[in-house]
């Protein structure tokens, strides 16, 4: 766990206050772009400083972000960044947890963690990256990719039908769920801003574009 803020007087957070001196490494026009600046706003906006905050990051190409953004943060293994989190926030309940994963770990590896996290409704927001691919591994489908797409991993498509995020999330009775896009930072930073509000589980799905391995999640889409 790492923490680089440089922010004294919690009393006026500023957009600097979460910068990083660590360049970004993502694929241009990659969906991450955006909601780190919407996490960063929705931040200022509630004047909530780098070191009232914990964000943890699943393995994915978000979690290549960990390192780019000022505050605490924790970087930690596949599909288990939920169970992390909800222990954070038990441990310490002044401080703000957000948690990020993607759709491949936290619908495959992870979604035993993502259910108990909804049905205890622990007091963390969790932002889920549903790109509808493993893009680390440059093309994987996942639970979340549509029957009949052609994926790096699986060149004649997969047969299966697909895992929609928020049917699951809502038949759970959440205290908290709501979808935005990649695309939109206005949108985005009006969502998380009303997640990082929410006490208990807040679960956020973000329709995230991936211009390099999945050509199915276009601006259109």
């Amino acid at each position: 766990m790492t923490q680089n803020c440089n922010c004294h007087d919690t009393s006026h957070v500023h957009f600097s206050d979460y910068f990083s001196e660590n360049l970004y490494n993502w694929c241009t026009n990659c969906g991450n772009y955006g909601i780190h600046a919407a996490v960063k706003r929705a931040f200022v906006s509630e004047n909530i400083a780098p070191r009232d905050t914990l964000l943890c990051f699943d393995i994915g190409c978000h979690g290549n972000g960990s390192d780019k953004i000022g505050g605490y943060r924790f970087h930690g293994l596949h599909g288990r960044v939920i169970p992390f989190a909800c222990g954070a926030s038990v441990a310490n309940r002044q401080i703000n947890v957000v948690a990020f994963g993607g759709d491949g770990g936290t619908l495959g590896e992870g979604i035993n963690h993502l259910i108990a996290g909804i049905r205890g409704n622990f007091d963390i927001t969790f932002v889920l990256h549903n790109n509808l691919n493993y893009g680390l591994t440059l093309g994987q489908p996942s639970a979340t990719t549509k029957e009949g797409v052609k994926m790096t991993a699986a060149p004649d498509g997969i047969t299966s039908d697909p895992l929609h995020p928020m049917r699951l999330v809502l038949s759970l009775n959440p205290s908290f769920a709501a979808r935005t896009f990649s695309g939109d930072i206005g949108h985005m930073t009006k969502i998380f801003t009303a997640g990082f509000a929410h006490k208990g589980f807040s679960f956020i799905e973000v329709l995230q574009s991936c211009p390099t391995y999945n050509h199915m999640t276009p601006h259109e889409w």
